[in-house]
């Protein structure tokens, strides 16, 4: 996993997210968000917030995802 400590995200579709213990943890609506790397968290623990059409970081949407990035920059939503 690549070094990332901030992503720009375009989720083209609504995704269910869930906790270690398989329970529902919400849903991330398509939309463009910002993903900014927890310090001090689990490795590849990310805050998303919610971004404008020129991914101007807003409201907080999800505290701790878990976010893998490889060598080819592409990002995957891990559980």
């Amino acid at each position: 996993m690549m070094n990332v400590y901030s992503i720009n995200l375009i989720v083209p579709e609504s995704i269910e997210i869930y906790l270690s213990d398989k329970s529902p943890a919400g849903t991330i609506d398509a939309g463009k968000y910002v993903a900014e790397l927890n310090n001090g968290q689990q490795s590849g623990s990310y805050s998303l917030y919610e971004a404008d059409e020129n991914f101007v970081k807003g409201a907080l949407k999800n505290a701790n995802v878990r976010l893998s990035v490889n060598s080819t920059g592409q990002v995957k939503i891990l559980e």
